[in-house]
């Protein structure tokens, strides 16, 4: 069915110039190839109108074990081979929530907001199992409010375990988490970081010590304890890994 999740049908990639009409589709193509060439992180795109990937990075074989044209020839299937079933329902439900979501936003608004899920994937040659993040963004919209075209980011998830469904605004702190056992979206409080949480943040991302902190920062070492104690209470999360990784996800910094 049209728009329905992950109904790709089996078609080999096809040009993006048709779907944007822009001439400068070529230029699109190599900004998307030289991001992925500089992360770990993949991209791809996806056209719910014809139902199908348009766009797969090459560096998405890393999570996966399968190569960007095997995906975009997969299609589907590429999600029932590689996703456990387990995790096949999270999928279902985080794109359906968000095309709830979304009937509640105003068309010009609906590419503001960015969905995230984290799932289990297996990797081909491997079979071993990650755990990860997909983030996907609406590019175009049609006349009826639908999403034609958007595109997704996956990483590795910043999370404990998967089931967690959120959608974020892009320039607002504004945040949403999917209670998937009551199925309703649960407006969260706004996360405000202060001046030295963040500097913590970033400093232990550079793989500063506390004392080393304590020392860069012109503090105590007793405060910069309570600075990550309270970055773990806003965040919600157990260990400083966490914490980086959740205020960069949330762009919180």
């Amino acid at each position: 069915m049209k728009n329905e999740p992950y109904s790709f049908t089996n078609n080999k990639f096809n040009s993006l110039a048709e779907v944007l009409q822009d001439t400068h589709w070529s230029s699109c193509l190599n900004v998307l190839e030289g991001l992925s060439r500089m992360t770990y992180r993949s991209f791809c795109i996806i056209d719910y109108t014809n139902n199908k990937f348009l766009y797969v990075s090459d560096n998405t074989k890393s999570f996966c074990g399968r190569s960007s044209d095997d995906i975009i020839r997969m299609g589907q299937n590429f999600y029932y081979e590689a996703v456990p079933v387990s995790d096949l329902e999270i999928l279902q439900t985080a794109r359906s929530a968000a095309y709830q979501f979304l009937e509640n936003i105003p068309d010009v608004e609906k590419c503001d907001y960015i969905l995230s899920y984290d799932f289990h994937i297996k990797h081909a040659v491997t079979q071993s199992e990650s755990l990860i993040n997909h983030q996907f963004t609406p590019l175009k919209v049609d006349a009826t409010g639908r999403v034609k075209l958007a595109i997704c980011l996956t990483s590795m998830s910043p999370h404990a375990s998967a089931g967690v469904i959120e959608i974020m605004h892009k320039n607002k702190q504004d945040h949403w988490v999917y209670d998937m056992s009551n199925k309703y979206w649960r407006k969260k409080p706004k996360i405000i970081l202060k001046k030295e949480e963040k500097e913590v943040v970033m400093l232990s991302a550079q793989g500063y010590s506390i004392s080393e902190m304590a020392e860069y920062m012109n503090k105590s070492f007793d405060t910069i304890k309570f600075y990550r104690k309270s970055l773990f209470r806003k965040l919600e999360v157990e260990n400083i890994t966490e914490a980086v990784s959740h205020a960069v996800t949330k762009r919180l910094l």
